[in-house]
């Protein structure tokens, strides 16, 4: 079965889509007999970081047009199932994905516009959705933290029975750095 996973990070747009599609891949990885490919747009850090984990992956050029990147994945083939997480996942981007794999897996937590996919994944519970959220040409909608990918080093305290310290009165927890306020 062939998987590729699609992302796009560093520079400006962060790393948690770098992070998070590492995890998937690797868990596709244990799950199946070939190896996943990984498609992405990022600079040399991320290259080299993904060099790091022995991944299979195709380095496309930063703000590629749809029509070029269409020729570059030919060259790879047909996926099964193509995954994609990144930032500003335009329409006409969806569409391609959706003509191009057989099946089509969005992740986002952001929820700001039309999807068009097979499976439209967002790792939080959301009650309250963006104004421009449509989920019309979605076949199946999950909507749940439980789907959150979490690298197994953290997974594991997921499980640890723990002591609180009931004297602890507040808590902050940061997570990422962009400016997320924009999509709410």
């Amino acid at each position: 079965m062939k998987i590729f996973f699609r992302t796009s990070g560093g520079e400006k747009k962060g790393w948690g889509n770098i992070y998070r599609i590492i995890t998937l891949y690797k868990f596709f990885e244990k799950k199946i007999k070939t190896k996943p490919i990984l498609i992405f747009e990022g600079n040399t850090k991320v290259r080299d970081f993904i060099k790091k984990h022995s991944i299979e992956y195709v380095h496309l050029k930063s703000k590629i047009s749809i029509s070029k990147e269409l020729k570059v994945l030919a060259k790879l083939g047909k996926p099964e199932i193509l995954i994609i997480e990144m930032l500003n996942l335009n329409k006409i981007k969806q569409l391609a994905y959706s003509k191009y794999a057989k099946k089509t897996v969005i992740f986002d937590d952001i929820l700001d516009r039309s999807y068009h996919c097979d499976i439209l994944i967002s790792c939080q519970k959301q009650k309250i959705f963006h104004k421009k959220f449509d989920k019309t040409n979605v076949k199946k909608f999950i909507n749940d933290y439980k789907y959150f990918p979490l690298k197994e080093n953290i997974k594991k305290y997921l499980t640890n029975k723990k002591i609180i310290n009931k004297e602890v009165k507040k808590i902050c927890i940061s997570l990422g750095g962009s400016q997320y306020y924009k999509a709410y």
